[in-house]
């Protein structure tokens, strides 16, 4: 049976049920109910900073729920622990179907390792692979990050994507520039 303490800390009660799954919206507000829910990430944050090796099994499992719960509570933690940065860089590997927004956690929590990784995460793929050789969506999370920390990346071209791979760009493409304009902002504002 799966561990789920960490759904249960974070839903204490039934106001803002799934609060997972509000954090994929990208658009709350700026107002009370945005406040008290980066206050139960908060709250959860400090839950996981006393069980350690959780939070680390949480960063590196293939739920994506639980990766993304984990991205936010490192996000609005105020400690930087480089386990955590070695806990994303693993599941990043991985292709977690979240994989842009453990980039981005990635990248605002720590910049200085996120540049040195995903420039030699994009270096150690061969781009003559065929488009579904590799997760796309990581690749383009890793570029886009580069990017917004200022470094300047050669952008992969795929052969004929399929639509699949098409939406898997796309996606990857809005959902670091909109996850990173909503974090780097409420971050600045803390």
């Amino acid at each position: 049976m799966p561990d789920t303490r960490i759904f249960d800390w974070l839903n204490v009660d039934d106001r803002y049920p799934l609060l997972y799954v509000k954090s994929l919206g990208l658009r709350w507000g700026n107002d009370e109910a945005t406040k008290a829910i980066i206050c139960r990430f908060q709250e959860v944050a400090k839950r996981l900073q006393l069980k350690p090796d959780y939070w680390s099994a949480i960063l590196r499992g293939t739920a994506w729920r639980d990766a993304l719960i984990g991205c936010i509570c490192v996000l609005v933690s105020p400690h930087s622990n480089q386990n955590h940065f070695d806990d994303l860089a693993f599941n990043f590997r991985q292709g977690n179907w979240v994989g842009p927004q453990i980039a981005v956690t990635m990248g605002i929590k720590y910049p200085d390792l996120a540049r040195r990784f995903f420039a030699e995460y994009l270096a150690s793929i061969g781009f003559e692979q065929k488009a579904t050789d590799f997760p796309i969506k990581s690749i383009i999370s890793a570029q886009c990050i580069l990017s917004k920390l200022g470094v300047s990346v050669e952008i992969a071209k795929f052969e004929a994507p399929s639509e699949l791979a098409k939406d898997d760009i796309q996606t990857a493409t809005w959902v670091v520039d909109h996850y990173w304009e909503f974090w780097s902002t409420r971050l600045l504002e803390q």
